[in-house]
């Protein structure tokens, strides 16, 4: 009689692949190709750091890694990481001022800002009293998370302007 053994092989992972997406929509998916075994994957906020089976959430860089548990049959492995990024969500929709323009009254005049979003910026909007130039202010509540459409600056101002009034006399007599 002849003796045999047979030995463990090797699991192998190829084409290891996952696309990035935007903070607060769907993540992507990870794939990934194995010839033993179910491929499962683990993330790191960076390439040598400490990795979980914890999907991230929040806008940054990332690292996936695909791992598959070895058996009886099979040996253990693991792909090198593969990075992708989770990109800031967009505030496209700015609040509007009623008018970029008032006329000096000697009161303090502050214009109405329409359309905020509460949840994303607060709004500064102190007004003026002088002749001058003035502006509301908004500012990221979440600047890790979020961007304004054309800035990549935490805060962004809506101007106006108080001009000159018409001296008026009245009661000569």
């Amino acid at each position: 009689t002849l003796g045999y053994s047979i030995t463990k092989a090797d699991a192998v992972i190829s084409d290891l692949a996952i696309g990035g997406w935007i903070f607060n929509e769907s993540a992507s998916a990870p794939s990934a190709n194995t010839n033993f075994g179910t491929v499962k994957y683990v993330y790191s906020t960076s390439f040598g750091g400490e990795y979980t089976s914890t999907v991230p959430t929040l806008a940054g860089t990332y690292y996936v890694k695909a791992i598959v548990d070895g058996t009886s049959n099979y040996n253990a492995t693991e792909s090198e990481p593969v990075s992708f990024t989770i990109a800031k969500a967009t505030v496209s929709v700015l609040p509007t001022l009623n008018s970029n323009e008032f006329t000096y009254t000697g009161s303090v005049i502050a214009p109405v800002v329409s359309g905020v979003d509460e949840t994303l910026y607060t709004v500064t909007n102190e007004g003026g009293t002088n002749v001058g130039n003035y502006v509301v202010t908004l500012t990221l509540k979440d600047s890790a998370n979020y961007k304004w459409a054309d800035s990549d600056e935490v805060t962004k101002t809506l101007g106006y302007s108080i001009t000159k009034a018409d001296a008026v006399i009245s009661d000569l007599a």
